[in-house]
């Protein structure tokens, strides 16, 4: 059974056991949606740890849509949006992304923002998870969507 993460900041002195804690929280929703359960408290090395794994889960597939679920999630400090903005601009960019947070508005606006900052428009934001599941499903429906990437 896998570890519940802690709300804490995780860094380069993580166990092997945390590290994989964190790894566990991308998962393939669907065949080809990742679904990213963000950590209550962000940091680089946390992200590091979390993007890689959303690189090993999509290297095979022509296209990936991403549902990210920021339920649990704080508003990221500078440093934490900063390193997003990296991951977003040099990391093979999803055909699509929906976000939720349960109708947190600080983090509603905080995550447009990262995104938007970051060169993103294939996104949307929403309060519920059963909208952004809709979201990506009306994306894959568009057909031809392209992946754009560093």
């Amino acid at each position: 059974m896998a570890r519940e993460i802690e709300a804490r900041a995780y860094g380069p002195d993580s166990t092997d056991e945390e590290r994989e804690t964190l790894r566990a929280r991308i998962t393939l929703f669907e065949p080809d949606v990742v679904l990213y359960r963000e950590a209550p408290i962000q940091t680089p090395f946390q992200l590091d740890v979390m993007w890689g794994r959303m690189a090993e889960l999509t290297a095979a597939l022509p296209n990936y849509y991403a549902l990210i679920d920021l339920t649990h999630a704080s508003r990221p400090p500078a440093d934490v949006r900063f390193h997003l903005r990296v991951l977003m601009t040099t990391h093979r960019r999803p055909a699509y992304t929906a976000l939720f947070t349960e109708a947190n508005f600080v983090l509603n606006v905080a995550a447009r923002f990262v995104m938007a900052s970051a060169g993103m428009k294939d996104f949307s934001v929403h309060r519920h998870r059963d909208d952004a599941i809709a979201a990506i499903h009306m994306a894959k429906g568009k057909g031809a969507v392209e992946v754009r990437g560093a």
